[in-house]
């Protein structure tokens, strides 16, 4: 099984707005993150600023995303087969 880790933004701003501010279970459970966007603006339904505030997070924290993403892929396919072999197994 193939996957390649890519960095997509659009899909990093969905999942800091979706998943950011916690879940059902731990409501309080915010992410540094979504902590550094609400201190940023009020309006995080304003995409041009979400956007804006993940690129300046990127930058000023030095995040090197292909970086991220070589060690990703390095680590899933250390993993990779051993993963296809318990998918596949069928649990009755």
């Amino acid at each position: 099984m193939k996957i390649n880790f890519t960095y997509d933004e659009q899909k990093y701003i969905e999942c800091l707005l979706s998943k950011g501010a916690g879940s059902i279970n731990q409501p309080n459970n915010k992410t540094k993150t979504y902590e550094a966007l609400l201190a940023y603006t009020s309006d995080i339904r304003d995409e041009k600023t979400v956007r804006k505030f993940v690129q300046n997070y990127i930058h000023d924290n030095k995040i090197k995303l292909s970086d991220n993403s070589v060690l990703m892929q390095a680590e899933w396919d250390k993993m990779c087969n051993g993963f296809e072999k318990c998918a596949e197994l069928k649990i009755e």
